[in-house]
């Protein structure tokens, strides 16, 4: 068995057929050295390494992943990719078993886009920055919110980076144009009935949201993807990026053709006290039921009237393309892991 230095700090990541594990390679290697310049350790590890006693993983030498056997670490850092494979057996007995040894264990779960819309709606400070959202349950009524709101955005509830996400434009009575990221179909009410039934037919589980029409820049919507971090007692704003979504794209995720634009080319510019009090009201919210989540990233947007709106909450932030951005992340994820490490840094992550 390996020894470790401390805090030793195990990465949590998914099966992977082709490879050791899943996730995002550069950012495991880039908390790996982060935590070794600071004399700490970490290993990556999927769920087909857990044993009793120890758990088989990966730790970083010489730039290259090498297996081996670690006892159980100081903390776990949840990065599992889907809601699926947190919810196995397996999984289960193991986040109980960390619980039972009081090893400290965060981001403990998903949240879908549903729970996070009514979690954030029991907040009066922020109901007003939120897009009204549906789960979609049947046709009609789908319909008629459509005829509600003519603009809205209909998204996977646990879909990620933009996969799924079609919208839907009343353009005149009976007749809808949908459109997803590469082409667009204008339909009758009775096409659109039709998808809905398929879609529900499928056990796809959609939410309907209201569309907000979003400043632009050079005739390219943008949003603000903000990264919170939670060191200690306080959230703290790690972040600002900026995306566009490409000329007529429907989201402003890079990997559906977005682009990345700096705080300086945007106008007017970015109401940083707005975006903060929204983060911090929306993270309060969460906490409310999500007892040990530390990091956070929140989308929102800026209408073409000025009002800011919360458009989505993830509590296991995908990578930031702003070096300046992920490169603070990392510190301040290692600072979390530091301080969490203490054993008397209680409550600690329920499963």
């Amino acid at each position: 068995m390996m020894e470790a230095k401390w805090p030793l700090v195990g990465i949590l990541s998914g099966f992977h057929p082709q490879k050791q594990f899943s996730g995002d390679d550069h950012f495991f290697r880039a908390i790996a050295s982060e935590l070794s310049n600071q004399n700490g350790s970490a290993f990556v590890f999927t769920p087909n390494g857990i044993k009793e006693e120890t758990i088989e993983g990966f730790f970083l030498h010489d730039e290259t992943w090498e297996k081996n056997v670690f006892p159980y670490p100081d903390l776990v850092y949840n990065r599992l990719p889907s809601r699926k494979s947190e919810n196995t057996k397996k999984m289960k007995q193991f986040f109980n078993k960390l619980c039972a040894r009081s090893i400290p264990w965060f981001n403990t779960r998903f949240l879908h886009k549903w729970e996070m819309y009514h979690l954030l709606l029991n907040n009066k400070a922020i109901r007003p920055h939120l897009p009204e959202t549906i789960l979609l349950t049947d046709t009609s009524t789908a319909l008629n919110f459509l005829q509600k709101h003519s603009f809205l955005y209909a998204k996977p509830v646990s879909g990620r980076t933009g996969s799924g996400i079609f919208t839907l434009n009343q353009t005149a009575l009976n007749k809808y144009k949908i459109t997803f990221h590469e082409k667009e179909r204008i339909v009758t009410d009775v096409q659109l009935s039709s998808l809905f039934s398929h879609l529900l037919l499928k056990g796809y589980d959609y939410i309907l949201q209201q569309g907000i029409l979003l400043n632009e820049l050079e005739e390219k919507k943008y949003d603000f993807r903000i990264l919170l971090q939670k060191p200690l007692d306080k959230w703290e704003l790690t972040g600002i990026g900026v995306r566009a979504a490409q000329k007529g794209g429907i989201t402003t995720h890079v990997p559906k053709g977005g682009s990345i634009l700096t705080l300086s080319e945007i106008s007017p510019p970015v109401d940083s006290e707005m975006i903060m009090m929204l983060g911090k009201e929306a993270v309060k919210s969460i906490e409310t039921s999500y007892t040990e989540f530390r990091e956070c990233s929140i989308d929102i947007g800026r209408d073409t009237q000025g009002k800011y709106w919360i458009f989505e909450l993830n509590t296991k932030p995908m990578v930031f393309d702003e070096v300046r951005i992920e490169e603070k992340r990392i510190k301040t994820l290692v600072e979390i892991f530091k301080n969490r490490s203490v054993k008397e840094n209680l409550p600690i992550g329920k499963p």
